[in-house]
Formats: C-alpha cells, structure tokens, sequence
C-alpha cells in the first residue's frame, strides 16, 4: 500500500509540476507520495532494512568499484549522445544538486520501494523498483516547457534497464550504498560543467 501510493504520487507530481495550472495536481502527489512512505515506514519492521542501510554483505565491498565504473561508463554514453566532451572540465553547484537527487531517487526506489516489495522475491521487487522509476521519469517529461523533447521510448528503456541494475546491486550486496554510488557518479560527470539547472529538474 505505501509503495503503491509513493510511486503514484511521484508520478502525479511528475505529470503536474511543469503546469502551473496543474499545481495543484503537483501538491496532492506530494503529499500522497508523503502518506504513502510514513504508511511504510510505520509498518515495517525494520526501517533500517526497509531502505536498505542495514549492514552490507561482505560482497558489498567488491561492488563499489563496479557500481562506480558502471555510473561513469553510463555518464560517458550519456554524454557522448550529447555532443559534449566525455568528462566535464569543471564541476559545478548544479551538479551537486543533482547528485543530492539521484541519492533521494535511489532511496525512494532502490531503497524503500524495492524494500517493501521485497517479499515478491528479489527479482521481481528489481522489476517494480524500475517500473516505477520508469514511469517517473516518462510522466516528468511528458510536458516539456523547452524545445528539448526526449525520446520517450529510449528513455523508458535505458531508464528501465538502469534501473534492472541498480536493483541487482543493492540485492547482491544487500545495502542500497552500491546503488547511490553508481546514481551519484553519473550525476557528477554526465552535469558536472552545466552551470543552468535543466528544465525537469
């Protein structure tokens, strides 16, 4: 239930927050997003392990090099298709912004969606996470307020498999700190020299 209703009121939210005539749409997914986690957050019975913070498993070590390499070699593709230069020359606010995003999706998805489900099995709970996830990111630019449109069904299926692995990192290590790592480095490198925010963010 609480799953349900954070991932539905994100998505509201997503739908609305570029509309001002829809702000009021933008408010009621907040908040719905906002009942949904404390309706999970009360229920469970370890918050700790709901998120997925608890203590990592041994292996958790070995995946931080990889989670690391997989969020730079995303950042590159990302910006090769771009048209810009593979890694930024300087790192600015905005692009610890978007990091301190990224952290919060990864704790929103790969942390307390995935943890709720995760009584599903775990790879069908990797499937949700990214389901969902997906369906955010599509309903945030399905009403783009610049002449930058995004090819929805490219980013519904990068977003969707991103998020496969994302969902398998925390699995196999049994902590989402794989999963942010990753999240993180990409935001670093693939915004690192904006010194705009972009439109959806």
């Amino acid at each position: 239930m609480g799953a349900a209703l954070v991932a539905a009121g994100v998505i509201a939210f997503a739908l609305c927050a570029h509309r001002v005539e829809l702000r009021w749409g933008a408010v009621a997914g907040a908040a719905a997003a906002v009942i949904g986690l404390v309706i999970g957050v009360v229920g469970a019975p370890s918050v700790v392990d709901l998120f997925g913070l608890g203590r990592p498993a041994r292996r958790a070590g070995l995946l931080l090099p990889v989670s690391l390499a997989f969020g730079a070699a995303w950042a590159v593709y990302f910006r090769s298709h771009a048209a810009e230069t593979l890694v930024p020359h300087t790192v600015g606010t905005f692009a610890l912004l978007t990091m301190a995003i990224g952290a919060a999706e990864e704790l929103t998805y790969r942390g307390f969606i995935q943890g709720s489900v995760a009584g599903v099995g775990p790879w069908f709970a990797c499937i949700i996470a990214a389901a969902a996830h997906t369906a955010y990111k599509c309903s945030l630019m399905a009403f783009p307020v610049s002449d930058v449109r995004a090819d929805i069904f490219i980013l519904a299926a990068g977003t969707f498999g991103v998020g496969i692995a994302l969902g398998a990192m925390r699995e196999a290590g049994s902590n989402i700190l794989p999963a942010v790592l990753a999240h993180v480095t990409f935001d670093l490198i693939a915004y690192g020299d904006l010194t705009e925010p972009l439109w959806w963010v």
